[in-house]
């Protein structure tokens, strides 16, 4: 439902379609790895279930060692700060470019750390 909402922001006023697509693209483009992956159909079960809750991987994984959540149960914990975060990007959005600047690399920031954790989880 956040995502639907954040494409119907993104669409709506013209001023927005850049900062909503460069906000989902530093949200997204951290995983682009994961399609040229040399075990891609080792991974790509448990990808498709990971794909909503991909940007906030790390920190998802944090919050669940908080909660005493095992890590592998903690994919709900993901695609719920996935959600808060394109709330809060739209939000922001809106209050200008300078707040939208800086939560975009947030966001990026955030997104190539879980990444980075996510490839050392592959390739070992």
């Amino acid at each position: 439902m956040a995502f639907a909402s954040f494409i119907r922001f993104a669409v709506k006023p013209a001023n927005a379609r850049l900062p909503a697509t460069a906000l989902l693209a530093c949200m997204i483009l951290p995983y682009a790895w994961v399609v040229r992956h040399e075990e891609l159909d080792r991974i790509l079960p448990a990808l498709i279930s990971m794909f909503p809750g991909m940007p906030t991987f790390y920190p998802a994984a944090i919050v669940g060692g908080w909660f005493g959540q095992p890590f592998h149960d903690s994919g709900w914990i993901a695609m719920l700060l996935t959600t808060a975060e394109l709330a809060v990007g739209i939000w922001l959005i809106r209050l200008g470019p300078k707040r939208t600047i800086a939560f975009s690399l947030l966001a990026m920031l955030t997104a190539a750390i879980g990444s980075l954790a996510f490839y050392q989880l592959c390739i070992f």
